[in-house]
């Protein structure tokens, strides 16, 4: 798999789907600027470069680009997580019920009524595509790495207060979300942008 950057077309895609989200988003937004941050996918090899984030890619034939593309990220995202033990937090329009039907064993927290699906550094592959496969096929979702100081710790079913969700939200450094008609993702990094964007 090859990592490509692209430039201010898909700083524009993230904010306009971020804007559409729910309260983790649209609170990111308020507390982050996007162009603070690279925006980055994994594709296969042999896949035609676009000039411009808005001209999609051309997947090569025979690719099963599904699975090779969430194997990536999820290797990507279990990286992450490990380098800065953290958490992956899941923001799902789904009914807790319906989740707990696909994955009995999920964990979650509550905010505002609405329901996160997280994982903390002890996950493993397994786990992260088990996430991906219940959380992220919808529009509506997003996954964010993020990280609480080292005396706070989300506890499963917990309903967390105001200050923890804004922690959470401000120590956001990457976002993950759908891109390309659902055919792939789109990495936001809270970082400097070494390498040259796609523009």
């Amino acid at each position: 798999m090859l990592e490509i950057r692209f430039g201010s077309d898909a700083l524009d895609y993230l904010h306009d789907e971020l804007a559409h989200g729910l309260i983790f988003c649209t609170r990111f937004l308020k507390l982050h600027s996007l162009k603070n941050g690279s925006v980055s996918s994994f594709v296969p090899e042999k896949t035609t470069f676009p000039l411009k984030f808005s001209d999609g890619l051309y997947w090569p034939e025979g690719i099963s680009k599904n699975s090779m593309i969430k194997d990536a990220i999820a290797k990507f995202i279990l990286d992450s997580i490990k380098r800065e033990n953290g958490y992956i937090i899941a923001e799902t329009a789904q009914k807790l019920s319906d989740i707990k039907k696909i994955k009995p064993d999920m964990l979650y927290f509550v905010y505002a009524e609405n329901v996160y699906f997280y994982l903390d550094s002890r996950c493993n592959l397994e786990d992260i595509s088990d996430l991906m496969r219940v959380c992220v096929p919808y529009v509506e979702n997003v996954i964010g790495l993020t990280s609480l100081p080292h005396a706070e710790v989300i506890r499963p079913m917990q309903e967390i207060t105001t200050e923890i969700f804004e922690v959470l939200v401000r120590r956001t450094t990457q976002l993950i979300v759908q891109a390309f008609d659902d055919d792939g993702y789109l990495i936001w990094s809270h970082q400097n942008i070494k390498d040259e964007p796609v523009d």
